[in-house]
């Protein structure tokens, strides 16, 4: 290959390298060769090695970025779009070497995202622009791109892969795009959850719990609960362990609801049983003479007569209905009997009407209307058995 060739193929490389004709430093490509060769009338001797080869490519470069002044060029642009380009381009093209050859050996090395992704290797634009403002705004000066290249190349591997104290520090300056990775993460890990439990995919509790989980996270880092961690591997477990405990807390809020609506409806139908009308023939021969005639097996009528001797509230029938669970009566009266709301009972027994209280109060009743019926069935079968319910006397009455 002559000199002429070998310098353009050259020149061409460091324009295409380093962006020269974008960035306004060669105007003309072809003006640029034709004032080297003009500058060298030979350029490589007979039999020359590659070492030598690479000295005088080294060299003939340096001279022409002298005379241009390229020193000059990047004083003025330093702070232009066209340098902060040619530096991302030098720096993201670092980056990418770096990854190709990093062996991710363990979680605490990089933090992994997504298979291919990895947040180690995250060059936010937050982050780019301190690394740029650090190398090309620091008062250094540069004579040729290939001195720019070498300080990209040297920042990049002190800072990359990621340590644990500046991923912290990204993410607690709110840097959007490290958190855009995070969000990533931990939607991926609670969708995992979601459809272990349901064995369905069920994007909108996914969205919830994620945002939930970013939430604490982020109230976590703010009050510097992460910042004593050791390593990226331990902030992983310490979100899958935060996205683990939103969802068992949505978990039981679903719980929660179910059990509400349950209950609503059971004192729904409740309420009914209370307003049954009686009729006259079921009150002679006695108040509660009519227990002798009532199918224990039909629920329906067990719970009317449990509803008519607990209004009435008592008499021997009353006292063996109750015997033991005053409390639960008492709670279920004030409930049915004197249309009370669960809130103004809980305030009324326990002094207060916060959640777990009410909580406690719906489970005494649901759990105490079971045991009545059962009793009450009880004791029809009883009277039965006796063939006479307890006759209510006139002082009773």
């Amino acid at each position: 290959m002559t000199d002429k060739l070998l310098i353009e193929e050259i020149i061409t490389k460091e324009c295409e390298r380093y962006e020269l004709e974008k960035s306004g430093f060669v105007s003309d490509r072809h003006t640029a060769i034709q004032e080297l060769l003009s500058g060298y009338s030979e350029f490589l001797p007979e039999d020359c090695s590659l070492e030598e080869f690479v000295e005088r490519k080294k060299q003939l470069l340096h001279d022409w970025y002298s005379r241009k002044g390229f020193a000059k060029f990047f004083c003025r642009k330093a702070e232009k779009p066209c340098m902060f380009r040619m530096v991302k381009r030098l720096s993201q093209n670092v980056l990418s070497r770096l990854r190709r050859k990093q062996t991710e050996e363990t979680v605490d090395d990089e933090l992994r995202l997504e298979e291919g992704r990895t947040v180690a290797f995250k060059l936010s634009s937050a982050l780019y622009a301190e690394l740029y403002s650090e190398i090309c705004c620091s008062g250094t000066l540069y004579a040729t791109p290939g001195q720019l290249e070498e300080a990209c190349v040297g920042r990049m591997h002190t800072m990359f892969p990621l340590k644990y104290a500046l991923l912290y520090k990204r993410l607690t300056a709110k840097d959007s795009e490290f958190w855009e990775e995070m969000w990533r993460l931990i939607r991926r890990f609670v969708r995992f959850l979601v459809t272990e439990k349901k064995r369905a995919e069920d994007e909108g509790t996914v969205e919830e719990v994620s945002m939930e989980t970013v939430l604490s996270v982020q109230e976590q880092m703010e009050k510097g609960r992460l910042e004593s961690i050791a390593s990226a591997g331990h902030l992983l477990n310490s979100l899958q362990m935060t996205g683990r405990n939103k969802f068992r807390e949505w978990m039981r809020a679903e719980e929660r609801k179910q059990e509400e609506v349950l209950l609503e409806e059971e004192d729904a139908r409740w309420q009914q049983l209370q307003y049954v009308e009686m009729t006259g023939t079921d009150r002679i021969d006695g108040r509660f003479a009519y227990l002798l005639e009532v199918n224990e097996e039909n629920v329906y009528d067990v719970c009317c007569a449990l509803a008519d001797v607990l209004d009435y509230g008592r008499g021997d029938v009353y006292r063996a209905l109750v015997e033991g669970m005053q409390e639960t009566v008492q709670v279920i009266s004030m409930l049915y009997v004197e249309n009370k709301k669960y809130e103004e009972i809980a305030r009324i027994l326990y002094g207060g009407s916060d959640e777990k209280r009410l909580a406690n109060l719906r489970k005494l009743v649901s759990r105490g209307k079971e045991y009545l019926k059962k009793r009450m069935a009880e004791l029809i079968v009883t009277y039965k058995r006796k063939g006479q319910v307890p006759f209510v006397g006139e002082e009773e009455e």
